[in-house]
């Protein structure tokens, strides 16, 4: 695995060369982001990169904010390196786009196992086809909007109104949509022409026309229309290094005919792409069982007690929309409260508690979240004097951010604080 180090220090680069080198990885290095940015817009460039604060021409920070805003046809991991202000800096390198954030004074183990969890989840990162499709399903949770394509010189999106697909647009086609409907429905030549002529003159609808003159049934229209939305989509999804934009939109007047997505889903995506039961980014039977021996190392157990009155807790976090995981913790003292579905992971929130922890305040919520390849670690802080934090882990294909978030602040103003030892969480209020 390839990684692009951006440091201005000559001793930090040979350091960090001969760590890595020693540990598999090969190290590709530049002396400031400007150097560090040029390398990774080439079309092999490594997809980790291991960029310090403090650089001139370009810092950390705007190389960061440069590689979110120019690099759209592959992911960069990008692990922050800062000496100074540690809590204000991750923050701020999150908010940039930063995936993850370590400190310094680091410990070699430290990074190398931040760089084992990158590796991972490069690996893991979605296709072109598996991006729009996440867009596409958000886009019908939501209600309306566009979702917009661009490969290239080629731009399509599609059209969604009350959760439903509307319309459907390509760049490159060469023929009108009235034409590819008449493809579908089998018409003759200069049929087309002949009912577009007769609703210029007439000023009635197309579809309407259609019907009126015998071509075709209201259910004969509204299957042409479907499998015409069908091809769009098909020609969309073959752009392999699209990016992909969900952009909403309130749409209240709703058009003649609306399909629903699956409806309209080109038929060869890979069953994994079409259902919902099964997502490529969860982890695999041993990688789990790897992330559970880690876990028990770390995380002390509560007693069965305590554990069985934070079940019902857990319980209504899975049922977050993209939920995999969840867990609840003291972050005073590493003791694990129960855990549920898939095990975050123990590096990030290792440096997760520690923030908050420090940033702590009686009285209102405390939220984080650190965003790992499409896989999001939500820690919430209750608004009472305790040390509880509840943990989500989140699959941003399935699942809104911003919802998630809410309903988790929700879920920890819900629980009533006692004290702050072992005793303070009762089940969720109904």
């Amino acid at each position: 695995m390839r990684v692009l180090v951006a440091d201005d220090d000559a001793l930090n680069r040979d350091f960090l060369q001969r760590l890595l080198t020693a540990h598999g990885y090969e190290a590709l290095l530049a002396e400031n982001g400007q150097a560090a940015l040029q390398l990774l817009l080439q079309n092999d460039a490594p997809q980790i990169a291991l960029l310090d604060w403090e650089m001139p021409v370009l810092d950390g920070l705007d190389l960061c904010r440069a590689i979110r805003s120019d690099i759209h046809e592959r992911y960069v991991h990008v692990l922050m390196l800062s000496g100074v202000h540690p809590d204000e800096h991750r923050i701020q390198a999150l908010e940039a786009g930063a995936d993850d954030f370590l400190p310094k004074p680091y410990h070699p183990d430290v990074l190398l196992a931040r760089l084992n969890v990158a590796s991972r989840l490069v690996k893991r990162q979605p296709s072109s086809s598996e991006r729009l499709l996440a867009a596409l399903k958000e886009a019908a949770a939501s209600g309306g909007g566009d979702v917009a394509v661009r490969e290239g010189d080629t731009v399509g999106y599609i059209t969604f109104c009350q959760g439903k697909v509307s319309w459907a647009y390509v760049s490159q086609d060469n023929s009108s949509f009235f034409e590819q409907l008449g493809e579908e429905l089998k018409m003759q030549a200069g049929s087309v022409d002949s009912v577009l002529a007769s609703c210029r003159e007439t000023g009635t609808d197309f579809y309407h026309e259609l019907i009126e003159r015998g071509y075709t049934s209201e259910h004969e229209l509204r299957r042409a229309i479907e499998s015409w939305l069908r091809r769009k989509l098909e020609q969309i999804f073959r752009l392999s290094h699209a990016n992909v934009l969900f952009l909403p939109a309130d749409r209240q007047e709703e058009p003649v005919y609306t399909f629903p997505l699956e409806s309209v889903l080109p038929q060869q995506l890979p069953i994994t792409e079409r259902t919902s039961s099964n997502s490529t980014l969860i982890a695999v039977p041993n990688e789990q069982s790897d992330r559970k021996n880690e876990w028990e190392r770390v995380f002390a157990s509560g007693t069965a007690d305590e554990s069985l009155r934070c079940s019902r807790i857990l319980q209504a976090i899975l049922t977050i929309p993209g939920s995999l995981g969840a867990a609840l913790l003291d972050m005073s003292q590493n003791l694990c409260y129960g855990y549920k579905g898939l095990l975050p992971q123990v590096s990030v929130l290792l440096t997760e508690l520690l923030l908050l922890r420090s940033l702590h305040r009686p009285g209102l919520p405390l939220e984080l979240s650190v965003n790992q390849g499409g896989i999001y670690h939500l820690l919430v802080a209750p608004p009472f004097d305790t040390s509880l934090v509840l943990v989500l882990v989140l699959d941003s294909d399935k699942g809104l951010i911003g919802t998630a978030r809410l309903r988790l602040i929700q879920l920890a103003g819900d629980i009533q604080g006692q004290n702050d030892s072992g005793d303070h969480h009762i089940p969720i209020k109904p």
